[in-house]
């Protein structure tokens, strides 16, 4: 889900329940180029593979070659300007790899930092969930507990929010939204503006009845949780989600600010191909404005799909089928708090900013699966790349479960 050019922002905010689009994928591919003095070594039972790139693989695994060999056609045939990708199984890493350009003329690292959207969505609902166990806040507390002159507030819960079946509208789609983003793309939003935003569209449906991804209902969510811990939302985030999983390289700047070294995004949502890497955040407040890396996004990614931080009752509401019949959720793929599941992976696929990408976990496998990629000159804001390297691993991983994920979520 993400910024796109086409009226609205964020192609990456079409979550990947919806019907699967067959697109033909065409491009340029990576460019090659020498390592960088950045690169970091390979470890833990894995040897650097033959080529330009910063790949490595585990000595002596069939499956681990196999799969290099996947990405890279995929790589190569696309228009994708940088590519970072990893996959482990039962805890030990099998194949992590960096393909193309951080920036022109510098090849990207598997130590690059980038922002990589809905991811946060995982983790605000792994927060909530963890407030819940604490006894700090109810699923079904209503909204207006909080925000009690917002429409339908006595009706919508906060269970409705993480679920996104509340019916409010998405801000993100809104013609206002967009005038103003693509006048000034580096201008800070506050909240309330985007709630202002968000609670002039009329409600999609009654609180509830049916499910539709809006942003609005994890910004809301997430000024929501603020209120509850008394704690902005970036320490409390912090302290619950990521220290407990041990993620050094993952924060919620308020700023646009990103470390060294970066993989830098580009976009042609306005019209034209320009880098997006340094846009205002502030208009995904918590659920997209992270920054992480490929080994923390492994991490998250374990921890997430098998509900390390959460109570076994909890895990099975994050990922359970209670949605299903709703909108066009189905036993075979549906929504449930933040996650998408789907052929028996739990997942999610950003878009954000000329970013797309892939977290998913197999727990059949115990595989871990991200992918973080950009697109060059000749590629579409429309397409995720990141979800066809996914399809590739996936397929190669376990064909039985390949969940054969949409790269076209508006179509191409």
């Amino acid at each position: 889900m993400g910024r796109y050019a086409g009226g609205h922002r964020r192609a990456r905010r079409v979550p990947l329940t919806v019907a699967i689009v067959t697109c033909a994928l065409v491009g340029t591919g990576v460019a090659a180029g020498a390592k960088s003095d950045t690169s970091t070594r390979c470890t833990n039972g894995t040897t650097a593979a033959s080529g330009s790139d910063d790949v490595c693989v585990a000595r002596g695994n069939a499956t681990a070659t196999q799969l290099l060999q996947g990405v890279r056609e995929v790589a190569e045939s696309q228009p994708i300007q940088g590519l970072v990708f990893g996959v482990w199984v039962d805890g030990k890493e099998v194949l992590t790899g960096a393909m193309g350009e951080q920036v022109e003329g510098v090849p990207t690292t598997r130590d690059v930092h980038f922002r990589l959207g809905n991811v946060g969505e995982t983790m605000m609902t792994t927060l909530l969930l963890r407030l819940v166990e604490q006894g700090k806040v109810k699923l079904d507390d209503p909204v207006a507990k909080w925000y009690p002159d917002l429409p339908e507030a006595d009706q919508v819960t906060l269970r409705m929010l993480a679920s996104t079946t509340s019916g409010y509208a998405d801000y993100a789609t809104a013609d206002e939204f967009n005038t103003q983003l693509h006048a000034d793309p580096f201008r800070p939003w506050t909240p309330d503006e985007l709630l202002t935003i968000a609670m002039k569209q009329p409600t999609v449906f009654a609180p509830g009845t049916s499910w539709a991804f809006s942003d609005t209902n994890f910004m809301l969510l997430g000024q929501i949780l603020e209120k509850v811990s008394g704690q902005p939302y970036p320490e409390l985030i912090k302290a619950q989600v990521l220290d407990k999983v041990g993620l050094p390289n993952t924060s919620f700047p308020t700023t646009s600010d990103i470390p060294a070294p970066v993989l830098h995004s580009y976009t042609n949502e306005r019209g034209v191909y320009e880098e997006a890497t340094y846009w205002t955040p502030s208009d995904f407040p918590n659920n997209g404005s992270e920054i992480t890396s490929l080994a923390d996004l492994g991490k998250w990614t374990t921890a997430l799909g098998t509900g390390a931080l959460l109570s076994k009752k909890s895990f099975e509401l994050q990922t359970g089928d209670q949605n299903v019949g709703l909108g066009p959720l189905t036993a075979d793929r549906y929504y449930g708090m933040g996650v998408v599941v789907t052929k028996g992976w739990i997942l999610t696929n950003p878009q954000f900013d000329g970013y797309t990408g892939v977290i998913g976990y197999l727990p059949a496998k115990k595989a871990t699966v991200a992918v973080a990629s950009t697109f060059g000159p000749k590629g579409d804001i429309s397409v995720s790349y990141g979800a066809a390297v996914f399809n590739r691993i996936a397929e190669i991983l376990s064909p039985q479960n390949a969940p054969n994920l949409t790269v076209c979520p508006r179509g191409c």
